[in-house]
């Protein structure tokens, strides 16, 4: 058994669908159980919009359960642009798991997000002239890979590619192409914590021994397809271009349920009206748009999203729910009680298609917000 810690849904899903497309059999985890028959579990800790403190007490609270089923090895899903406690999570783990050292790699070639000289580039812009400067919650500041993770460069070092990884502390190194991940990859031995974003994983799974079983095929129940969008980064970017221009109808959140006091009725008219969309074709973007009206907290956001998409799935057969952004896919999935899903075919690398065990749900999608739906998705 391999285990990934991500620190939010869609990283969990990200690498749950990559081992399947590796060739082991994987699953999705919202509560560690390592009674599954997985050869890779992926659990979310949904520590990313936590203060610290209480993100480095969910991590090491699930590094605990997680050392005590001797894993083979655990790998420390973060995201690729640092947002969130990366550096606290990562020793944390290395902490429980009585590891010396780290090893952390976020970069991701490609897809263009790549690290020289010490600093984050995306698609040759620095990180902080990207538009992760704009995240809501976690903006990038600088470009320096050590100064976004911490203001004291205690224990943590920036290597260039041919230096070795230190003895101790966390390791962050320059990789900009493939090659730079398959050598450190091989760095990695007992006294290791690999961690990092879809493509270090990867690599490192080129040295395990693979099955070549077959990934399951999903039944879909119906040809609805319903998009929810949570997502800060893709609202931002470019999905509402893509939804008009494929003819996609958009129910984003209505004005008053921004709003401390709206009613919940309300969320019961928004829920009919995406619903009533439908008429139109077979596929809605249920959204919270890009209102800037109200001071709530993003997480209070997801939940009203997650209200909404549970009652639309109470109300009509839902054959494939496709879920954009970490937080927006945890909340939805908690309001339906969704703790375990299973990993089939994927569609793109790293997306795969969901299946919640035991129940007849839709086939659930779930990607980070940041990167876009692929063709096959939309059609």
């Amino acid at each position: 058994m391999i285990v990934v810690i991500a620190d939010d849904l869609s990283g969990a899903a990200e690498l749950a669908g990559t081992a399947r497309e590796a060739g082991l059999s994987a699953e999705v985890q919202t509560e560690f159980d390592p009674s599954s028959p997985a050869e890779v579990i992926a659990v979310d800790t949904d520590s990313r919009a936590s203060n610290e403190a209480d993100a480095i007490a969910k991590v090491s609270a699930i590094a605990r359960q997680v050392v005590a089923a001797k894993p083979a090895w655990i790998y420390k899903k973060c995201d690729s642009v640092l947002r969130g406690h990366v550096l606290a999570e990562c020793r944390a783990i290395a902490t429980v798991a009585d590891k010396q050292r780290v090893l952390l790699i976020p970069a991701n070639p490609g897809r263009q997000r790549v690290i020289r000289d010490g600093r984050y580039l995306v698609s040759g812009v620095p990180l902080d002239q990207s538009p992760f400067a704009r995240d809501p919650q976690h903006p990038a500041r600088t470009a320096d890979v050590l100064a976004n993770l911490s203001e004291k460069r205690d224990g943590i070092y920036s290597l260039r590619p041919t230096e070795a990884p230190h003895a101790d502390g966390v390791s962050i190194p320059d990789v900009w192409e493939s090659l730079h991940l398959r050598e450190r990859a091989r760095q990695v031995g007992p006294e290791t914590l690999a961690a990092g974003a879809m493509e270090f994983f990867t690599a490192l799974l080129r040295r395990t021994p693979l099955r070549s079983g077959t990934a399951p095929e999903f039944e879909t129940r119906s040809p609805l397809r319903l998009f929810a969008c949570g997502s800060h980064a893709a609202w931002a970017g470019t999905r509402v271009r893509e939804c008009q221009g494929r003819g996609v109808p958009i129910v984003p959140m209505p004005r008053r349920i921004f709003e401390e006091d709206f009613e919940d009725r309300e969320i019961d008219q928004w829920a009919d009206e995406t619903v009533g969309a439908f008429a139109i074709g077979d596929r809605v973007m249920i959204a919270i748009g890009g209102e800037k009206i109200s001071g709530l907290p993003p997480g209070r956001l997801d939940s009203r999203l997650a209200d909404a998409v549970r009652r639309v799935l109470n109300r009509v057969t839902i054959g494939q729910l496709c879920l954009e952004g970490g937080a927006t896919a945890a909340s939805v999935l908690g309001r339906c009680g969704w703790k375990r899903l299973q990993v089939g075919r994927a569609i793109a690398p790293g997306l795969a298609r969901l299946q919640v065990l035991n129940n007849p749900a839709p086939l659930v999608l779930i990607k980070p917000g940041s990167y876009p739906w692929p063709d096959a998705v939309w059609d």
